[in-house]
């Protein structure tokens, strides 16, 4: 997917794509990404346990970063501070896994568990693949070997 952050408020902030892959509110999901971008402010991640504009949103950036957010009631809450995690390989592709069963989710990249989080916040049950750029990047987002098991 070629993807260009539109200038909505003057350079200054970013846009975000969603794609509906699945609904399921207890599973297992891996896919493989990549950005490829001269520019270093893009990401991408996984919305997930989506109920229309409420989602958590785990986003991951070609600088080897990574954070969680959650949208509910039109306000983002900073869940996960953004910080950086060694196996997060700097502008090549990654592949990311979360495990998410009750009210636990586990976020694994290339293999090694980088972050858990518990919560009973939200209960939906979109999941949507996510790309963002700050406003006039260009990136190019490469994805494969998406699975989506769904938890009994």
């Amino acid at each position: 997917m070629d993807f260009t952050g539109k200038n909505i408020q003057g350079y200054t902030n970013g846009v975000i794509k969603w794609l509906n892959i699945a609904e399921a509110r207890d599973f297992t999901m891996s896919v493989k990404g990549k950005i490829i971008s001269k520019f270093d402010n893009a990401t991408w991640g996984i919305a997930f346990r989506g109920e229309g504009s409420n989602f958590y949103s785990l986003m991951f950036s070609n600088l080897g970063t990574y954070w969680l957010e959650q949208l509910k009631s039109n306000k983002w809450t900073t869940l996960i501070q953004t910080r950086a995690h060694s196996a997060i390989r700097w502008d090549e592709e990654n592949e990311l896994t979360l495990v998410a069963g009750g009210d636990t989710f586990e976020f694994y990249m290339n293999g090694e568990l980088v972050n858990s989080y518990e919560s009973s916040s939200l209960s939906g049950k979109e999941i949507s693949l996510s790309v963002w750029t700050a406003e006039g990047v260009t990136a190019r987002f490469e994805f494969d070997d998406l699975v989506v098991k769904q938890k009994p």
